[in-house]
C-alpha cells in the first residue's frame, strides 16, 4: 500500500509530462514489490508448491520490470539475498533449485523484448585515471543530493524551499533511522535484515566514489541503489519492537507521503492555469510573431511549456507555427524554423540564460521582447543565410592528425560511414583536402545514428579554414540541455540532429576539424534502457557548401510555366514549399485530389480519416514530382541516388528559382519512405 501511495503521484506526473520511461517513483513501488516477495519467501522459509508459485510470481513481477526499464536491475540483484539466505539454509536442496525454473522462465518471457535489444549492444572501451581528490568528491556528492534527490519526482520544477527543506529532512531521517536500523536487532536474528540499508548505501558508494575519483558524472545504474536505501530505511523499522523506531518511521513516511502528494497539486496548479488569460497569451504571441513577419517560432522550457506548442499552432491555424524544443520537437518544423530569415525564440525565464548564451556565442545580436512575467520572445536580428551549393568530396582526402586512435574512413557525400576515435577528453582532427580551393560558406557534420548522440554534445567543436577558426559552445542548464550554438544555428533539446556551421564565404582548400572526445552520456531510448554513447566520432557524412552565384526569386510567371510543365507530365502529386503549393493548387479543378501537400500539416486533411503522424512521409512513384529550390538541387539529387539505388528514375528540368523530379515507372520494386522536412527530401 505504501509503495502504490509513494508511485501513484509520480506516475500521473510522468504521465502529465510524457516521460514515463524516467519515473523513479515507479522504481520505488516495483522494487519494492520484489524486495517484498523476495524477504516473505525468506521469513514464510516457503517449500514446494508454494514456493514454485512464488518464485513464478517474483520472476514475471521481475522480468516485468525489467521491461518497462532496465535500471530495475539492481532490486533484482539485491532480491537475490534473501533467496540465497533462504537456499543456504536448506543447504540448496536440489527441490528447491527446480523450484526457481518457473520463476526463470517467467522472467526470460517477460523481459525478452529488452534481452534481446541489450544482446546487441557493446560498450565502448575507455581508460580511466584515478586520482582522490577530496573537493571534487565532495562537490560531486553534494551535487548528487541537490541535483539527484529532486530527479526522483518528476513534479519538482518550481524549487520551492519548503519542498527541498522537506527533501533534506527525508535524506537526513533515512540515513538516521538507517543507522538505527542497523545497530539495535543486530544482536537478534536475522542480521541480514538488519545490515540490508547500510549495505545498499555500501555498494552505492563503492560504485559512485571511482566515478567521482576519475572526475566522471554519475553513472544511472547507481540510482536505483540509491532509491532502494532510502525504502529500505523507511520501510523496514515499520515492524520494529521500538515504539520510538516505529514512531520515527511512521514520521518519515507522512514525509514522504506528503513530498509525493505536493506533485499532483502543483501540477494542477501550473497545468491549469486561468484558461482566458492562457488564450490571450496565446493571441498575443500568435500576433506578434505574424507582425514580426515569421512563418515559425520555436518555444524554449520545460515540458509543461513546450505542450502549448500544439495549442498554439491549433488556434493560429498552424500559420505561423509555433515548434516545441526538446525531446518533442518536431522535426521537419523545427528545420524549417532554423532556416526562417526571421527566427523567432519564445523563452521560459529558466530557459533565456542559456538562448542568451547560445546566441552570444553565434556574435548574433538580439531584441528582446517581455511578454509577461514567465515569457519572454527573442527576435534574432542576424540575415538569413546566403545562397550556397554542396561541392563535390569524390576526390577529397582525409587526414588523420594527432591524438585520434582510429583512422579515418574517406569523406563522401553520405555514401560511407566515418569513424574518427580520440582518447577521452583529448583533442582529436583530421583535415579535408579539397583539392582546389574553394569559396566555402558552410558546413554539416551528420551523425551516423541519430539515436547515439555521437558527435560532440559536450565541450567544443572546431572549424579551421586555413586559419580561420570558428567553434560550437554548448551550455548546459540543469537536467535537460535546453539550447546548444552550432555555427549559424541554434539547435536545441541535445544534438539529435546535426551540426552545422555558417558564415561569410572564405577561400580555403583545407578544412581542419577538431574536437574534444566527451566520454558519452547515457540516452534514454525506448522502453527506457540506458546504453552509453561511444568516446569518438561517428560520423555518416559531411556537406560542404560554396557560395552559390544567386539567383533570382520566383516569379508568378516560373510558378505557371511549372505548373504547365507538371500538368504535361500528368503529375497528379506534388512536393513542393509553402510559396508554391497554393499556386499550384490553384490550377487545380474543383473537386480535385489536392496535388501539394505542404499546406497540409497532418495527412487526416489529404486521407479524410482525421489521422494525425509527427512527421509528413512520401514514397516515390510514378505521376508523383519532387520541387525544390535551385540550390538544393544538387544535394535532393545525391539523396535521392542514395535511397533509389543507381540510375535516375526521374526527369530533371530546371525552371528559374526552382528544379523539378519527376519520377517515372521505372522505380526500384519498393521504393523507401523518404521524410519530408519543408525544403528537400530526406533519408528517414
Amino acid at each position: 500500500a505504501a509503495a502504490l501511495i509513494f508511485a501513484f503521484p509520480d506516475r500521473l506526473t510522468s504521465w502529465y509530462t510524457h516521460t514515463p520511461y524516467n519515473s523513479y517513483g515507479a522504481f520505488l513501488a516495483l522494487g519494492t514489490l520484489i524486495l517484498w516477495l523476495a524477504v516473505e519467501i525468506e521469513a514464510r522459509d516457503l517449500r514446494g508448491g508454494r514456493l514454485v508459485a512464488w518464485m513464478a510470481l517474483l520472476g514475471t513481477a521481475g522480468g516485468l520490470a525489467f521491461w518497462s526499464n532496465a535500471l530495475i536491475a539492481p532490486y533484482l540483484l539485491t532480491a537475490c539475498i534473501p533467496i540465497l539466505v533462504h537456499f543456504r539454509r536448506h543447504r540448496f536442496h536440489p527441490r528447491l533449485l527446480a523450484a526457481c525454473i518457473p520463476g526463470a522462465c517467467g522472467f526470460l518471457l517477460a523481459a525478452s523484448p529488452v534481452l534481446m535489444v541489450a544482446l546487441r549492444r557493446t560498450a565502448a572501451t575507455r581508460t580511466l585515471t584515478w586520482h582522490l581528490d577530496w573537493a571534487w568528491i565532495a562537490q560531486s556528492y553534494r551535487v548528487m543530493v541537490t541535483g539527484g534527490i529532486p530527479s526522483f519526482f518528476e513534479w519538482f520544477t518550481d524549487g520551492h524551499r519548503i519542498i527541498l527543506r522537506a527533501g533534506w529532512l527525508f535524506v537526513a531521517a533515512c540515513v538516521v533511522v538507517a543507522l538505527w536500523t542497523w545497530a539495535r536487532p543486530w544482536r537478534h536474528p536475522p542480521r541480514w535484515r538488519a545490515a540490508l540499508p547500510p549495505a545498499l548505501m555500501a555498494i552505492f558508494l563503492a560504485g559512485y566514489l571511482p566515478h567521482a575519483m576519475a572526475h566522471l558524472p554519475i553513472p544511472r545504474y547507481l540510482l536505483p541503489f540509491w532509491t532502494m536505501f532510502l525504502a529500505c530505511a523507511m520501510a523496514l523499522p515499520m515492524a520494529s519492537a521500538s515504539r520510538w523506531l516505529r514512531t520515527a518511521a511512521g514520521l518519515l513516511l507522512a514525509v514522504w507521503v506528503g513530498w509525493n502528494l505536493y506533485g499532483p497539486f502543483a501540477l494542477g496548479r501550473v497545468g491549469t492555469p486561468d484558461r482566458a488569460a492562457r488564450l490571450a497569451r496565446r493571441a498575443n504571441l500568435g500576433k506578434i510573431v505574424k507582425e514580426l513577419g515569421a512563418n515559425h517560432a520555436t518555444l524554449l522550457g520545460d515540458y509543461y511549456f513546450q505542450s502549448e506548442a500544439n495549442g498554439m499552432s491549433f488556434l493560429s491555424r498552424r500559420d505561423p507555427g509555433f515548434v516545441a524544443a526538446g525531446k518533442e520537437r518536431h522535426v521537419p518544423s523545427a528545420r524549417a524554423a532554423e532556416r526562417e530569415p526571421v527566427r523567432l525564440y519564445i523563452c521560459q525565464q529558466s530557459t533565456l540564460p542559456a538562448a542568451r548564451t547560445s546566441l552570444q556565442a553565434l556574435g548574433a545580436t538580439w531584441r528582446e521582447m517581455p511578454i509577461d512575467h514567465t515569457v519572454t520572445l527573442l527576435h534574432d536580428l542576424r540575415p538569413p543565410q546566403r545562397a550556397r551549393q554542396p561541392v563535390p568530396l569524390g576526390d577529397a582526402t582525409v587526414t588523420p592528425g594527432p591524438g585520434l586512435t582510429g583512422v579515418p574512413a574517406h569523406l563522401t557525400d553520405n555514401s560511407q560511414r566515418t569513424v574518427v576515435l580520440g582518447d577521452h577528453m583529448q583533442r582529436s582532427s583530421f583535415t579535408l583536402d579539397l583539392g582546389r580551393e574553394r569559396n566555402l560558406c558552410g558546413l554539416e557534420l551528420l551523425p551516423a545514428d541519430a539515436a547515439s548522440l555521437t558527435l560532440p554534445t559536450h565541450g567544443m567543436l572546431e572549424l579551421s579554414l586555413d586559419g580561420v577558426e570558428f567553434e560550437t559552445v554548448v551550455p548546459w542548464q540543469g537536467r535537460l540541455p535546453t539550447a546548444y550554438a552550432a555555427g549559424d544555428s541554434v539547435y536545441l533539446g541535445g544534438g539529435q540532429g546535426r551540426l552545422e556551421f555558417n558564415f561569410a564565404p572564405q577561400p580555403a582548400r583545407h578544412v581542419r576539424f577538431t574536437g574534444a572526445s566527451p566520454e558519452g552520456r547515457l540516452l534514454d531510448i525506448p522502453r527506457g534502457e540506458a546504453y552509453r554513447g561511444p568516446t569518438g566520432w561517428l560520423v555518416s557524412g559531411v556537406r560542404l557548401y560554396e557560395a552559390a552565384t544567386p539567383r533570382p526569386a520566383a516569379t508568378e510567371r516560373e510558378a505557371h510555366e511549372l505548373a504547365a510543365y507538371l500538368d504535361e507530365m500528368e503529375v497528379w502529386f506534388t512536393a513542393c514549399d509553402r510559396w508554391l503549393a497554393p499556386r499550384l493548387l490553384a490550377r487545380r479543378p474543383a473537386g480535385a485530389a489536392p496535388c501539394a501537400f505542404p499546406l497540409f500539416e497532418r495527412p487526416g486533411h489529404l486521407q479524410g480519416d482525421g489521422g494525425e503522424a509527427p512527421f509528413w512521409h512520401f514514397r516515390p512513384a510514378p505521376g508523383t514530382a519532387l520541387v525544390v529550390a535551385a540550390e538544393l538541387a544538387d544535394a535532393q539529387t545525391a539523396l535521392l541516388r542514395q535511397a533509389l539505388g543507381r540510375g535516375e528514375p526521374w526527369y530533371f528540368s530546371e525552371h528559374g528559382a526552382y528544379a523539378s523530379f519527376v519520377f517515372l515507372p521505372s522505380l526500384p520494386p519498393e521504393p523507401p519512405t523518404l521524410l519530408w522536412d519543408g525544403a528537400m527530401l530526406i533519408l528517414e
